[in-house]
């Protein structure tokens, strides 16, 4: 993922310009009593304009990591731009305030609104993967910097999931979410992050080294994701009050996994796949190459 100096320099300025840039917008983002947990349904603006807003900030971070992986691994643009989003990410505490005291609902039915706007990040996330598929290549051929050697991860193919793919993208969601409910015991939000980050860059290393014929990226990228589908959908129906979902959150019968905002998943999540992918390819190229060698010399 990260081969060269320079591959390190663009990847970690993109990340800072990237993250100051969504810091600008995170005021607006945020919910009308400054609580922590953004989340674009909640957003004091609305979420047409929080969406629209995010779009319009995420244009010229896109640019960044679209560079990126022009310029070296095709991931490390996913990387930079997921990474940039952890500005955004706070603790679910006061979301959990605000559909607490909101009236109309109870609790664990204002979940749903968590699965409708992780589909909408996943748009974006769509939207990126897509975008780099089709710039990557012509950047490359046109810029001096990018066009140096061939890269890490020229094997990595963008394209609709099937088959091997599709395998790999459920292997990985299963093994993150278990590892996720072991590391995420409360809501607090560096615990989140990092327990999200961990338990996804090691999910989609071990998916990636037991499958390493699968050289598309996108079903394990959309992993995060279906994890936090299948856990909002699992709280929904589990439980029936407020009372009740307090009552597991104290005892340590919730999930951890419910505790953790769509920016958690599509921030950690995203650039915690990312990193797992290049890690994996790393080793298999550093396993490879010696018997290359050895292969080569026997032959010679």
């Amino acid at each position: 993922m990260f081969p060269t100096v320079k591959q390190r320099v663009i990847i970690a300025t993109g990340i800072l310009i990237g993250a100051g840039l969504f810091a600008m917008g995170k005021e607006l983002l945020m919910a009308t009593d400054a609580g922590s947990g953004i989340s674009l349904i909640s957003s004091r603006v609305g979420p047409t304009i929080a969406t629209g807003l995010i779009a319009g900030i995420g244009l010229p971070v896109l640019a960044m990591g679209i560079f990126s992986s022009s310029s070296g691994h095709p991931l490390s643009g996913i990387f930079l731009i997921s990474t940039s989003l952890f500005i955004l990410a706070g603790s679910i505490e006061g979301w959990l305030f605000r559909s607490s005291s909101a009236a109309g609902s109870e609790l664990p039915q204002r979940y749903v609104a968590l699965i409708v706007e992780t589909t909408l990040w996943q748009i974006g996330v769509l939207a990126t993967i897509f975008a780099i598929h089709i710039s990557r290549k012509k950047l490359r051929a046109l810029l001096p910097i990018a066009a140096t050697s061939s890269h890490l991860g020229d094997d990595t193919n963008f394209k609709l999931p099937r088959g091997l793919s599709l395998a790999s993208g459920l292997a990985c969601a299963m093994i993150s979410a278990l590892l996720g409910l072991i590391l995420l015991k409360d809501n607090n939000a560096v615990q989140i992050m990092a327990g999200l980050f961990i338990a996804f860059s090691l999910g989609s290393l071990v998916t990636q080294l037991i499958l390493p014929t699968n050289t598309n990226p996108v079903p394990l990228l959309l992993s995060p994701a279906l994890v936090a589908i299948t856990t909002y959908a699992y709280v929904q129906f589990k439980f029936q009050s407020a009372d009740e979902f307090y009552a597991a959150m104290w005892t340590s019968r919730l999930p951890g996994l419910a505790l953790a905002l769509p920016i958690h998943y599509v921030s950690a999540g995203v650039a915690g796949v990312a990193l797992g992918i290049g890690w994996a390819q790393g080793l298999i190229t550093n396993q490879t190459r010696p018997q290359n060698a050895k292969a080569s010399s026997n032959t010679g």
